[in-house]
């Protein structure tokens, strides 16, 4: 059987002004906009409990999975019900 080809995993919570995060291979990124938080950066192959922020020492990666998120959320619709979506919904 031949592996499956390695493709990143996306998600976010509460529409765009929640959190998001992006799973690329070894690394996870975590950007908490509500708390205004900086992004923050992990490498699960050594830390999957995500104790250790390593966006300081790698910002080449942290760069190109954030832009690689912008990209992803720039293709959603906002929400039509629930927390984040417009009002007198």
């Amino acid at each position: 059987m031949d592996a499956l080809p390695e493709r990143p995993l996306f998600w976010r919570h509460h529409g765009s002004q929640g959190d998001r995060a992006l799973r690329k291979g070894r690394w996870k990124l975590v950007h908490p906009r509500k708390s205004g938080s900086p992004p923050a950066l992990f490498d699960l192959s050594v830390d999957p409990a995500e104790q250790t922020d390593l966006a300081g020492r790698h910002p080449d990666v942290l760069a190109a999975l954030l832009a690689e998120l912008e990209a992803w959320e720039k293709e959603l619709v906002e929400p039509l019900w629930g927390p984040g979506s417009p009002p007198g919904k």
